[in-house]
């Protein structure tokens, strides 16, 4: 039997993708977890077979040290070596494979398979080098060389490499001079929607009126996500259109937009456990993410568009490759060009005026259950990993 170890940098909790890796392979494999945590900061696991849940084993690796290194030491080789440090005591157990979530996995799993002879498999998350942020400093800037470099290393060099997006892994491909890499879309599981009594009685519990049409917006709420220029389409819109806000990172200047407009309804970080049911009692569901000098996620597959499918909602989301492909394919909203109010102002109204929201919404869901859920991802996942 295949033993797993599966390396995370952030929180399995806030990590739908991870979560959903676990929960498929643990049935099968037995499966080791190296991940962090802000409140435990480093915790190691086994995932025992047959059990859907994470048992704590061991504390002895522990060294909490690590994690102030990058607080005192700015510099970015020092940043790749904290990256590596945190998980060096992958390499004190021999599993068969070592799945590195993204770059700052990739280094430690790397090293610790050359040491153990192990296969090593890359899922890369996003692409890495290139996503939000990365040249607004001359650290950034150098950061992004170096992973570059090491990641053009190390890619050609694993076992297997897994992306969430066709345009990702065609850029991956392109880049490195490597083999396609394989697509599992970040796809939502599929669940049960709930009652019409128990969403109109949330509405009623975040003062949202019943007859309201609802945006919903989930994930971080970081300017780079469009997240000013959908507020302030918001002062533009009819009064019985509503918005509500659910994530973390809502800059202040965002916060002060807010104050202006009692249409906009802000509930912070919703929990995984809770979010299905706050999504499915809107209409729309709008992904404003801006685009411009971040190819990251021009490539992209958001885990956003499954999950609003999966609530049943009509779909306003940024224009892209894949966005433009997914409406076109399920007929179930539009797209608009982001980084400005009136795009999204205007996809809006276009919704609206088409008088068409309830048939998106059920083209939407129809869509999800037959093209767009985990039970299709899955499968592909098994097999890459049986395969090695």
């Amino acid at each position: 039997m295949k033993i797993i170890a599966i390396l995370l940098s952030g929180s399995i909790k806030n990590d739908s993708r991870v979560s959903k890796i676990i929960n498929t392979l643990v049935n099968k494999y037995t499966v080791i977890v190296f991940s962090k945590d802000k409140s435990v900061k480093l915790k190691y696991y086994r995932i025992l077979m047959l059990h859907n849940r994470y048992n704590e084993i061991d504390k002895k690796y522990f060294n909490p040290d690590i994690f102030f290194i990058k607080k005192i030491i700015r510099k970015a080789l020092y940043y790749m070596i904290t990256e590596y440090i945190k998980f060096r005591n992958c390499s004190k157990l021999s599993p068969d494979i070592y799945y590195c979530n993204d770059f700052n996995a990739l280094i430690a799993g790397y090293l610790a398979s050359k040491k153990n002879k192990a296969k090593v498999v890359y899922d890369s998350h996003e692409l890495w080098s290139e996503r939000a942020c990365r040249n607004k400093t001359i650290l950034n800037r150098f950061k992004r060389i170096l992973e570059s470099y090491i990641e053009k290393y190390i890619i050609k060099r694993c076992n297997a490499v897994i992306t969430v997006s066709e345009g990702i892994a065609e850029e991956l491909s392109r880049r490195y001079k490597i083999k396609k890499p394989y697509v599992i879309r970040n796809l939502d599981e599929i669940k049960e929607i709930p009652s019409y009594r128990n969403r109109i009685l949330l509405r009623d519990k975040l003062n949202i009126p019943r007859n309201a049409i609802l945006l919903v917006y989930q994930g971080s709420l970081a300017d780079v996500r469009g997240i000013p220029e959908l507020i302030e389409a918001m002062d533009k819109l009819p009064n019985n259109i509503h918005l509500l806000l659910m994530g973390k990172y809502l800059p202040d200047c965002s916060r002060i937009m807010l104050k202006r407009n009692n249409r906009i309804h802000y509930i912070g970080m919703i929990s995984e456990k809770d979010l299905f049911n706050y999504t499915t009692i809107g209409d729309i569901g709008i992904a404003p993410i801006r685009t411009v000098n971040i190819l990251s996620y021009k490539l992209a597959f958001p885990n956003k568009f499954s999950q609003y499918m999966n609530a049943g909602l009509t779909l306003a989301l940024y224009k892209t490759g894949e966005s433009e492909k997914l409406v076109r394919r399920c007929k179930c909203g539009v797209v608009f060009k982001s980084g400005n109010s009136r795009s999204i102002l205007s996809a809006i109204e276009n919704i609206i005026d088409s008088g068409n929201i309830k048939r998106y919404k059920k083209q939407s869901r129809k869509a999800f259950l037959k093209y767009y859920n985990w039970e299709l991802e899955k499968h592909k996942l098994k097999k890459i990993i049986n395969d090695l």
